[in-house]
């Protein structure tokens, strides 16, 4: 039976986010043109509007490959993906583009020309596409039913930019989906309890680095591993209440990165490079080769999202073979001398599908979407085909780990995954006692992270225009402060430099940048 060959462990399923929201989750209407309507609490209906009898619709479709093992063969012969298009009367055109050059491959194509229906984002100026996009308000009111029921208010405002729509939003359990991993073993290895402070932190990592932890008896140990381009690093930041991209200071809204707090975040990174402390190959880690060190006993402690708390844990118990490795969350150690807000950035959405003004069929991207906003489509977006992935047992479902990861499919969950997220379908999962427990790793990641968060001052502002233009000046991939933040950790220049960064970065459009972002801040707050 498909239960007596399940894997034990829990799968990149239960990194899934669903939304915990009372009352009505229809955006509710006003003079602005928002989409919604009456409020109401019925849950979303199962069944679409019956598809006219016309020819499938054509949907070109950018989406990053968001560095999964692709399957074999291409996206147009994955059978989820021709059951999707029976299922909403569609021809998908899939482009995968590569996680690390998705942005920028974007901006390329689109400067070319070469635009998609539809692509995902990160942002609500993605690659510079906010004026190419297309308002969805009437298109959600007339076409998207199930949309409204099942995305939450908040996210809905989060994708709203002056009474439009702008964008359909993936749903979070959690709206801090940031947080710092420890290894338990290692800690209880080196005698160590939770830091509360940026020292204790430090503290922490010295250990890990010299009490060999994973026990080979080499020195090899890396304390705390981050990504290239300065990402995925929050945390470090989040103990100044910086891990945003902007911070209101002194009645202006700017990039976190000027901050003088980022002084003193920069010069703890220096420290906890200095001391060996911090992967030595920082600035290049892929995405794929921190997480080989990380599943090779090497790593620590890192960064990444809350919900993927239980998807750690158990591709760190596949592959070390034994559920005595554990990762845990922690809370974000307070900063020395600082008093405010800790820990990642409160953000109701993660990710973005948004529709291109040059498509020719819109409507039917909404009603593809609509239905994966029905429980039998966030049913088919979280486990994939049933009699393949899962079966059902009563109104529960026994979820095949083996073969989703055998036949490559994690890769459905960035194509299709979030906009149904809100129905919960893990909760329809029949768990044995290893999935349970692994479970339970996100279930207390959560809970933490709800403890801390600081709030985002750019829900319901657009992504600054001119970053369109000066792409060097954004506060988390910029070349201002990639270049400035390497050359003072590293060693090049002293930390007084970061001075010199914020006044040249000021005088070259970054005081137009806060500009701009402060009165857009002001006009939609009514400043």
């Amino acid at each position: 039976m498909l239960r007596k060959k399940m894997l034990l462990g829990i799968t990149a399923a239960l990194m899934v986010v669903s939304a915990c929201s009372g009352g009505s989750n229809a955006p509710t209407s006003t003079n602005k043109g928002e989409a919604g309507g009456a409020q109401t609490t019925a849950k979303p209906t199962d069944s679409v509007k019956e598809v006219e009898n016309t020819d499938p619709v054509k949907i070109k479709y950018f989406v990053s490959d968001n560095n999964f093992v692709l399957p074999d063969g291409p996206m147009s012969e994955q059978n989820y993906v021709k059951y999707l298009e029976e299922k909403t009367n569609t021809k998908l055109d899939i482009e995968l583009i590569a996680h690390g050059k998705y942005e920028e491959t974007l901006r390329l194509k689109f400067a070319s020309g070469d635009t998609p229906d539809l692509f995902t984002g990160y942002s609500l100026n993605y690659a510079g596409a906010q004026e190419r996009v297309l308002p969805l308000n009437d298109l959600i009111d007339q076409y998207g039913p199930n949309l409204k029921k099942a995305i939450p208010q908040e996210t809905w405002d989060s994708v709203t930019i002056k009474g439009q729509i702008i964008a359909l939003p993936n749903v979070l359990l959690t709206s801090n989906n940031t947080a710092l991993y420890v290894r338990k073993d290692w800690m209880e290895t080196v005698g160590a309890s939770v830091p509360t402070t940026s020292d204790e932190y430090l503290d922490l990592l010295r250990a890990f680095r010299d009490k060999d932890p994973n026990g080979n008896k080499l020195k090899d140990e890396i304390p705390f591993s981050m990504r290239e381009k300065f990402t995925w690093w929050a945390p470090i930041k989040g103990m100044w209440g910086l891990a945003g991209n902007y911070v209101e200071h002194e009645g202006q809204i700017i990039p976190s990165v000027i901050h003088p707090n980022m002084k003193q975040v920069l010069a703890y990174l220096k420290q906890m490079y200095d001391e060996k402390l911090v992967d030595p190959e920082f600035l290049n880690n892929t995405g794929p080769v921190q997480e080989k060190k990380i599943l090779s006993d090497l790593v620590g402690s890192f960064n990444h999202e809350t919900l993927s708390a239980s998807n750690w844990n158990f591709k760190l118990t596949t592959s070390l073979k034994d559920t005595k490795h554990e990762l845990i969350t922690i809370p974000t150690p307070r900063g020395t001398d600082y008093e405010g807000a800790l820990g990642g950035n409160l953000a109701p959405s993660s990710r973005y599908w948004f529709i291109m003004k040059t498509a020719q069929n819109p409507e039917a991207i909404i009603k593809m979407f609509d239905w994966l906003a029905t429980q039998d489509g966030a049913v088919f977006a979280q486990f994939g085909l049933e009699g393949d992935t899962y079966v059902k047992e009563g109104d529960k479902i026994i979820y095949d780990t083996a073969k989703n990861k055998e036949k490559k499919l994690d890769l459905r969950a960035a194509l299709l995954r979030g906009v149904g997220a809100g129905l919960d379908p893990e909760a329809l999962l029949v768990r044995n006692e290893e999935e349970t427990r692994l479970y339970q790793f996100s279930k207390d990641a959560i809970a933490l992270s709800k403890q801390e968060g600081v709030a985002d001052v750019m829900t319901g502002l657009q992504d600054p225009k001119i970053l369109s233009r000066f792409p060097d000046l954004k506060p988390d991939t910029g070349a201002l402060f990639q270049e400035a933040a390497a050359k003072i950790i590293l060693g090049d220049v002293s930390i007084d430099y970061f001075d010199t960064f914020v006044k040249e970065y000021r005088e070259q459009g970054g005081d137009d940048l806060i500009k701009e972002l402060t009165e857009s801040y002001n006009e939609l707050h009514g400043k």
